[in-house]
């Protein structure tokens, strides 16, 4: 009877301490797929607590509001906008863009329970802006091409190109080569851009054949 009493005490040990390990692992592996800041917050939650834009980037924070519908967000500063899609399906998209230079939290809360919230971080930083890699490719690339876009002068070019690089909707399509450029096509316009790997633009155009043009990149 001892053995067995002793035989038996193990197992009950051992499956603790297995209760106990599993538990951990998936407290462990929610942190991954979800970030709540409050520990009261049961249903807000957020994938990104933690955000870096550049002034004028703007990027979409899926929220999951855990079904309910009075969900509402406060920024701390004006360094973002903050743009709410709708809600459906337990989650909405908020779009945030950085305004100027500096940060700010943005607290999500349910209005009838405001202990259930939680925070983004948002860092703004100084938008940067991209050029030819020397003077001569800048000149030689605006003659070629500048008519493309109509009359526009040398420095509107430059501000075509740097406004497609910024652009993140949908009508933007991106790519990266073997060789770490950047590809940008806008389905809208027909714009086409390459970026160097180290941030230099390589040429900015419009090619005749569009889509076709860009899907044989």
């Amino acid at each position: 009877m001892k053995i067995i009493r002793s035989i038996i005490t193990i197992l009950l040990t051992l499956s603790l301490c297995l209760c106990t390990f599993g538990a951990e692992a998936a407290a462990k592996s929610a942190d991954k797929t979800a970030v709540s800041v409050s520990d009261s917050a049961k249903n807000i939650r957020v994938l990104d607590k933690s955000i870096t834009l550049e002034e004028g980037q703007s990027v979409k924070v899926t929220v999951y509001t855990g079904g309910k519908k009075s969900v509402k967000y406060q920024r701390s500063t004006k360094a973002v906008s903050c743009k709410a899609g709708k809600t459906g399906k337990g989650k909405f998209t908020l779009t945030v863009t950085g305004i100027k230079e500096g940060s700010c939290t943005i607290t999500l809360y349910d209005k009838n329970n405001k202990s259930d919230k939680c925070k983004i971080k948002v860092t703004v930083t100084e938008a940067t802006y991209y050029t030819f890699r020397t003077e001569e490719l800048f000149e030689s690339h605006f003659l070629k091409h500048g008519a493309e876009f109509g009359d526009i002068t040398k420095q509107e070019y430059l501000d075509k190109a740097n406004a497609l690089i910024d652009d993140t909707s949908d009508d933007v399509l991106t790519k990266r080569e073997e060789d770490g450029d950047y590809l940008f096509f806008n389905t809208e316009t027909g714009e086409f851009l390459v970026l160097s790997e180290d941030g230099y633009i390589r040429t900015f155009f419009i090619p005749d054949d569009g889509i076709d043009y860009w899907n044989r990149q």
